[in-house]
């Protein structure tokens, strides 16, 4: 399907079907795949093991877009294992998707490539979450873990998400 001169592939309105069909037969060949786009379709948690098995060799991947698929936060394992494969990632949407607050860690503690990621994460968290991890303003421990773990990875960027100083944070010209 794919061959080695395809860079762009963008797709709507696709199902676990689909996905399954494109991954059992297309994107093993497609190892040049730049971009894939997949956004408002409707894969969920279970198209994403079907798109997890493809995407093993698609290992140049660099912009991935799942927002609006219906993913919840048991489909988290299946991103972390697609970022392992695509280590030059450096966009990925997951936005409008149901994964909570300690799905995103989950995904913000297994990016550990020197590329930067942008993590779009727009409208995945419930109120308060939403306007607590939008302010820095951790609302429950969850949100705090969070916080904290995007505030130590230096290669992750989450957009409208302000980078906290560490309270452990120690200066090193300090005196006591």
């Amino acid at each position: 399907m794919c061959g080695d001169s395809l860079h762009t592939l963008c797709l709507g309105k696709l199902g676990v079907d689909d996905i399954a069909s494109l991954s059992s037969v297309g994107l093993e060949k497609c190892k040049q795949l730049v971009k894939l786009d997949i956004g408002h379709s409707n894969i969920g948690t279970h198209g994403l093991i079907f798109l997890e098995e493809g995407l093993q060799h698609c290992t140049n991947l660099q912009e991935l877009h799942l927002s609006h698929n219906n993913i919840t936060s048991d489909g988290v394992a299946h991103i972390s294992a697609i970022m392992n494969y695509c280590r030059y990632l450096r966009d990925l949407d997951i936005s409008f998707n149901s994964i909570g607050v300690d799905g995103a860690a989950v995904v913000v503690s297994g990016w550990q490539y020197e590329s930067m990621l942008r993590l779009y994460l727009l409208d995945c968290f419930d109120d308060p979450h939403d306007s607590a991890l939008s302010s820095g303003s951790p609302c429950c421990s969850s949100c705090d873990h969070l916080l904290e773990l995007y505030s130590n990875n230096d290669y992750v960027t989450i957009p409208y998400m302000p980078k906290l100083v560490s309270p452990n944070y120690c200066d090193i010209n300090s005196t006591d």
